[in-house]
């Protein structure tokens, strides 16, 4: 009798070690699914980040070659893109020669390029970055950074061209930002400059000449100004 009940406990602490064991290789499987599906998500996350990220550096790469053109780019007192060819020789509004027609295109590219794709960065900074180029250039398009006295032509001459400059520099910075993004999972970090700013303002003291640069200089900067015959800086190879 007491071997018989000895038996049933035996075999009742089996079966409870038994379930416990299963329940505890069932929750070790269930994570290992959870953690399997969480990487596969993870992949797929920066894989979308990565494509997104170099579709925006296709849109400041065709803008890059024509930032010189972008102050006053936007004319109010014409049809947008009107220009007179062969198939619409009628025009009588401003001329416009192929050049500042394109660089218009590349401007609503940069503008409303990042609808769709800055949703897939994933990063804040860099998405925050996009934002502010687009917004600098569109600014400049519209010819809105100007001081109300600034009356001067070749005053007005010059700081275009220092505006269109600090456009292509800062352009040339959320470039290296979204390839370092792509390459390493995160974007650069420009420090702050003067205020706190990051970023270029267009809106330049009368006589201030200096250009943007980013405070915390990041790696491949050197080289992409001394490169560009564009900038001050530009080297020729030995």
């Amino acid at each position: 009798m007491e071997q018989r009940a000895y038996d049933d406990q035996r075999a009742t602490r089996e079966r409870a070690d038994a379930e416990a064991r299963l329940a505890a290789e069932r929750r070790a499987a269930d994570q290992r699914l959870d953690d399997e599906r969480a990487h596969i998500e993870k992949l797929r996350q920066r894989e979308r980040q990565q494509d997104s990220a170099t579709r925006l550096l296709v849109r400041i790469a065709d803008l890059l070659p024509l930032m010189k053109l972008v102050p006053n780019v936007v004319r109010t007192n014409r049809v947008p893109g009107a220009v007179r060819t062969p198939r619409f020789p009628h025009y009588s509004g401003p001329l416009l020669d192929e050049p500042t027609v394109v660089c218009e295109r590349a401007v609503d590219g940069l503008r409303f390029g990042g609808f769709a794709d800055l949703p897939g960065l994933h990063d804040t900074r860099a998405t925050e970055q996009y934002r502010t180029l687009a917004h600098l250039v569109l600014t400049a398009a519209r010819n809105e950074y100007r001081h109300k006295n600034e009356a001067d032509q070749q005053a007005q001459q010059e700081h275009s061209e220092l505006v269109a400059l600090d456009l292509w520099r800062y352009a040339t910075f959320v470039r290296l930002s979204l390839e370092h993004l792509i390459e390493q999972g995160e974007s650069l970090d420009p420090g702050e400059g003067g205020e706190g700013v990051s970023f270029p303002v267009l809106n330049r003291r009368p006589g201030d000449k200096s250009l943007w640069f980013p405070p915390s200089v990041p790696q491949g900067w050197d080289e992409a100004v001394t490169r560009d015959p564009n900038d001050p800086q530009y080297r020729a190879a030995k």
